[in-house]
């Protein structure tokens, strides 16, 4: 466990301003996470000392923080859910991400989660979610999926209230821009459905466009028997495995049943356009072509520079200047 760091006058400040700003939100969260902010009663002027926090909150439910600088991989971080440990850094966030900040920080991890950590029947839900890990270590597919599940829950979740939205996600609760954003009319607010979240990916560095809600905490816990039959059916190695062999058998007759299927057209129709803003079957094939080149490329690169940019590239224009038509 990592040591806590001497935080300055400016981080003590930084935690005050973001309190004050973040209280009159506080009435659109979640009617346990205001019971478990008022049994912990964490201080609004200072950043406060995980062993204090740990003090309150363990009492109430068992569970701890456990500060580290490294950098954790989701998987590590739900792995420690099973054994009731909130993986939280131990760093505060500038003066220049008030409104938001994209990496977790100690005001993120304690201001936005411990108030769920302090009620029982959420915790439980994401001890559940660990145990899952911990079964299926390993599978990063599987691993996905529960991240997924960790994300649209305990990170931007929303529950119904008497009739009104309420969020009792992390994300949401200590982010001004984030909360702006759930009560957006652009916004998609969808139910919660298991299939669809883990397949659902989200982006950390940036505030979400969709978010889920239940209109009962207790779906959540009750959703774990479903999500760990689909991480079995769906999820486990040997099923990705079966899934993607079929797919590539299907991606190496490719040429042959375009072959096929051409055979069936007359030549003369190959350059006919139902109307000037779609393409000929001509073009659509010589399209493909160079789609597929270009994507074993791009395939290439990821392998050769994990985390580099992709470039993208403009179709039309490729149409139109490499004379696909002629």
């Amino acid at each position: 466990m990592s040591t806590q760091p001497n935080y300055t006058s400016q981080d003590h400040e930084i935690w005050s301003i973001l309190t004050a700003r973040l209280a009159p939100a506080m009435e659109k969260t979640n009617k346990e996470f205001k019971e478990g902010m008022k049994e912990l009663q964490l201080p609004e002027n200072r950043v406060p000392l995980a062993h204090e926090v740990n003090k309150a909150l363990a009492p109430l439910t068992g569970w701890s923080y456990e500060l580290t600088y490294a950098m954790v991989t989701n998987e590590d971080f739900l792995i420690s859910l099973a054994d009731k440990k909130f993986l939280a850094s131990p760093n505060i966030r500038g003066m220049e991400e008030l409104a938001f900040c994209k990496l977790p920080d100690i005001f993120h991890d304690i201001y936005g989660h411990a108030g769920m950590l302090a009620n029982k029947e959420f915790s439980d839900f994401l001890e559940g979610l660990g145990q899952l890990a911990v079964q299926f270590k390993g599978n990063p597919f599987a691993i996905t999926a529960i991240s997924n599940i960790y994300w649209y829950t305990a990170e931007v979740g929303l529950v119904y209230e008497e009739g009104k939205l309420h969020y009792y996600g992390g994300s949401i609760i200590s982010s001004l821009s984030e909360i702006d954003t759930v009560y957006n009319e652009k916004t998609a607010l969808l139910a919660y459905n298991v299939e669809e979240v883990m397949e659902t990916s989200y982006d950390s560095y940036n505030v979400n466009l969709a978010y889920f809600f239940v209109n009962d905490l207790a779906e959540l816990n009750v959703s774990l028997t479903e999500i760990s039959a689909l991480l079995e059916s769906k999820y486990s190695l040997d099923k990705i495995r079966k899934t993607r062999d079929v797919k590539v058998e299907s991606f190496g007759r490719g040429y042959e049943d375009l072959e096929e299927a051409l055979n069936h057209i007359p030549e003369h129709t190959w350059k006919f356009k139902p109307s000037n803003a779609e393409w000929s079957i001509q073009e659509v094939i010589v399209h493909l072509a160079d789609m597929e080149a270009n994507a074993c490329v791009r395939f290439l690169k990821a392998l050769a520079e994990p985390g580099g940019t992709i470039m993208p590239l403009d179709q039309d224009a490729w149409t139109e200047n490499l004379f696909y038509d002629d």
